[in-house]
């Protein structure tokens, strides 16, 4: 039991016994030996100072609080696994949770982000971390979050709040709001960063010193200058430390002057000895800096590296008679021009490629009027007045007699000291053969896609010529030759190999199949051109020949289809010019042997026996201006979109590589003839055999695998009528399938090239596989992924070409199996 009492005793008189306390009273009853209460025992014990130290500690606390709670900073408590126990006002108003949602819950999700958005860094760990050791983190700055979401920095500080064991119980966590004095130090930084990286990146060397001549910043450049790599290492030295004594003294009063006088001093020459040895001269700039009250407290200096311009100038002082030789003997036009775009002074080959006679002839004339477009001269003025120098800008410039060429301009402005533009040096170089290169190179690209097309279109109508040319062939076989159908279908095959001899000049003219040269008798080219030609050309048009030649005698080393193509193309050409009026197109073909080369009007053939094609018209005839253009690439006098300018240019080129020659005759409104020498074969050919009335059968087994439907049908029929035993397919990889099953059930096996899924040469290595050895005939329309040679390297018996006549067929089939027999 605690009681208040109020002491009165003789202490009372003395003036200190009449206080208030407290005692702690304890009392017992005592009992005697018959069980009576006799009495009582009591313990009474002052706990005033207690009490006294209680209340003391109260008002202490109640203290506290109010201080806390009216506090203008964040403060909280948070138990070791991150728990808040205590949230004053002032952080309740800040993040926006009241004591009720926030005491109890963890500070991680509340206030406290999982990671800090700008760094990354782990802030649940950072939480834990401060937990177990707050006195690594006695003061941190860290990402908070309000309950809005709105990210806030605060600085915190936290100390550990301990039990009566001293255990770390709770932390108690102090915090102020400096989000806008990070933003503001943030910003001041990135100024700073970037004004330094602007400084870094400017050709001007830059530096400031404090009123010692202590160097307190500087840019890279600068410090490169002095010697060293980073600008921190030059912070705190003088200029004595990287200069001479005497360099560094011309600095230091250039330094005293400015800050003495508090006025700049702007663009004066003086030399500077780099790190080894070299002398350079500076054009520097000094000011003086100064503090909020006007004092000057250092220097800052920039200056520019002008030793290269010192060299030029001395340079180009000594050298202007060599300067002036290198301009008038120079191959581009070099010349100068004043502000208004007068030329004031030319290289001499600026006159010949204009086409005067002279330099004075173009000296004072205005630039302008050599441009041919207008549109291009603004477009030049545009881009020089906007960058300055304008560098290879393509132009096309007009010569005294009108004509054009093209050429590339480089033209920049000369100044004086002060940096006045005062003319303009320009220099022009011929680039027409190099503008004519790029033509010729986009039209080899065109005709490469030509080319693609052209192979397409082969494969195809290959395809189609197989099955036409098959059947007829098929048709024909039971017929008497007197009957009038078999002269019918003889001339079905007339057509097809003529158009399977017009699918290879397609593919000729486009380059995707290679030529080969055999002996060939040009007789024979002539007259089956003949009549193609005829039937192309209009009635008004009278197409004569006169062939002084039998075919043994004009026998000559070529490619048949590219002698078609030049006799073609002449023919065209000629027809073209009588197409107004009409006329004769006259073809001679004849004798012709070269003696001496050095009186020969073809000075480039070698000695020995020619033919001589003669292609003559009574059209128009070839002004004499064109006649020296006729055999230029892309050179041509018709109209756009009926010719490529390409003929006569490719035609020359066919003859000039068989070592043969072209010319040509031709007068004004009479009439054109163009003569065609090409190597004759001194041995004559052998005489052709006659062909055999009978085809080549045989009863062996055959697997016939095409996906065209109608050249499977095509094959069955054709090689069932030669008497061989036909399985068709029209898929390759069920053909492959057939052939495993059984290797030995066939002879020999038939195959198309291009197919979907697998390829037929692809099939071609499968079945070698399966049973090497075994006979196999690839057939193909066109290809340009594999010829004759690499079918033989990958062990196919046979390479056909689409398309194939009946007997060539037959024998090709019994090559083949007669192969087979002598395995």
């Amino acid at each position: 039991m605690e009681l208040r009492y109020r002491r009165d005793g003789p202490g009372a008189q003395r003036g200190y016994d009449r206080q208030r306390g407290y005692i702690f009273s304890a009392a017992a009853p005592l009992f005697d030996t018959q069980g009576v209460r006799t009495g009582a025992v009591e313990s009474i014990r002052d706990i005033t100072q207690r009490k006294e130290a209680e209340e003391a500690l109260r008002r202490s606390e109640a203290k506290y609080r109010e201080l806390v709670e009216n506090a203008n900073s964040i403060i909280l408590r948070r138990d070791i696994r991150g728990k808040v126990t205590f949230f004053n006002e002032f952080a309740q108003r800040f993040f926006g949770y009241s004591e009720q949602e926030i005491l109890g819950q963890d500070l991680v999700g509340t206030i406290v982000p999982l990671v800090e958005s700008t760094t990354g860094r782990d802030l649940k760990r950072m939480i834990e971390d401060i937990g177990s050791d707050p006195g690594r983190y006695a003061t941190n700055v860290s990402e908070n979050i309000r309950r809005n979401g709105e990210r806030v920095w605060i600085a915190w500080t936290n100390k550990p709040v301990r039990d009566e064991n001293g255990r770390i119980v709770e932390v108690l966590g102090v915090g102020n709001d400096i989000t806008a004095l990070k933003r503001a130090r943030d910003e001041l930084f990135n100024s700073r960063q970037m004004l330094q990286s602007v400084l870094d990146n400017i050709p001007q060397r830059v530096f400031w010193k404090d009123r010692n001549s202590v160097f307190v910043g500087c840019n890279k450049p600068f410090v490169l200058d002095c010697g060293y790599e980073d600008p921190g290492e030059l912070l705190g030295k003088t200029d004595y430390e990287h200069a001479s004594a005497a360099t560094a003294d011309l600095y230091r009063a250039d330094d005293r002057e400015v800050m003495e006088s508090g006025r700049p001093k702007i663009n004066y020459e003086e030399p500077q000895i780099r790190p080894d040895g070299s002398q350079a001269w500076l054009i520097t700039s000094k000011v003086p800096m100064f503090d909020r009250d006007g004092q000057v407290i250092g220097v800052l200096g920039t200056y520019e590296d002008i030793t290269e311009r010192k060299r030029a100038e001395l340079a180009l002082r000594k050298s202007e008679e060599r300067y002036r030789s290198v301009i008038e003997n120079m191959g581009d036009v070099f010349y100068r021009t004043d502000k208004r775009a007068v030329i004031v002074m030319a290289s001499p080959s600026a006159a010949e490629l204009l086409g005067y006679d002279s330099i004075g002839e173009v000296r004072g004339r205005v630039v302008e009027s050599f441009w041919m477009y207008p549109d291009e001269r603004e477009k030049f003025l545009r881009a020089r007045r906007e960058d300055g120098v304008v560098r290879d800008y393509e132009v096309t410039l007009k010569k005294k007699d009108g004509s054009l060429y093209e050429t590339e301009v480089t033209a920049s402005p000369v100044r004086n000291q002060s940096g006045d533009v005062i003319n303009y040096v320009s220099i022009h170089r011929d680039i027409t053969r190099q503008v004519k290169l790029e033509m010729d190179l986009r039209q080899s690209q065109k005709m490469e896609a030509i080319g693609t097309l052209a192979g397409g279109i082969a494969h195809d109508f290959n395809n189609i010529l197989t099955a036409v040319v098959g059947h007829t062939e098929i048709g024909r076989f039971p017929l008497y030759k007197a009957d009038p159908v078999h002269r019918n279908l003889d001339q079905v095959l007339q057509a097809s190999a003529r158009a399977a001899d017009l699918v290879k000049r397609i593919l000729a003219f486009s380059r995707q199949t290679e030529q080969r040269r055999q002996p060939v008798p040009i007789v024979s080219i002539v007259r089956e051109a003949l009549k193609l030609l005829r039937p192309s050309l209009p009635t008004t048009i009278e197409i004569r020949d006169e062939i002084s030649l039998s075919p043994e005698d004009g026998v000559i080393f070529a490619d048949p289809t590219e002698i078609h193509h030049v006799l073609i193309n002449l023919c065209t050409n000629a027809a073209y010019a009588m197409r107004a009026s009409g006329g004769v197109l006259l073809i001679r073909l004849s004798y012709s042997a070269v003696d001496d080369c050095r009186h020969s009007p073809h000075p480039d053939v070698k000695p020995g026996p020619y033919v001589c094609l003669a292609v003559s018209d009574t059209g128009h005839g070839i002004d004499p201006a064109v006649m020296e253009k006729i055999f230029d690439p892309y050179f041509t006098t018709k109209m756009t979109g009926e010719g490529t300018g390409l003929g006569l240019s490719v035609v020359r080129g066919i003859v000039r590589a068989y070592g043969g020659a072209i010319s040509v005759e031709s007068t004004p409104g009479k009439g054109t003839t163009f003569n065609v020498l090409l190597r004759s074969m001194e041995k004559q050919m052998p005489t052709a055999t006659e062909a055999r009335e009978s085809l080549c059968v045989g009863a062996e087994r055959i697997l016939f695998v095409d996906d065209e439907a109608i050249l499977a049908e095509l094959g069955q029929e054709l090689l069932g009528t030669l008497g061989y035993k036909v399985v068709t397919k029209t898929n390759s990889f069920e053909a492959l399938e057939t052939f495993r099953a059984d290797p030995q059930a066939f002879d020999l096996v038939i195959t198309d090239m291009t197919m979907p899924g697998l390829r037929g040469e692809e099939l071609a290595r499968e079945i070698i596989a399966l049973r090497p050895g075994m006979p196999i005939i690839l057939c193909t329309g066109y290809s340009e992924l594999i010829n004759e040679t690499q079918a033989r390297e990958m062990g196919i018996s046979e390479f056909v070409m689409k398309p194939y006549m009946a007997a060539n067929f037959a024998d090709t089939i019994r090559k083949a199996l007669n192969t087979l027999r002598r395995i």
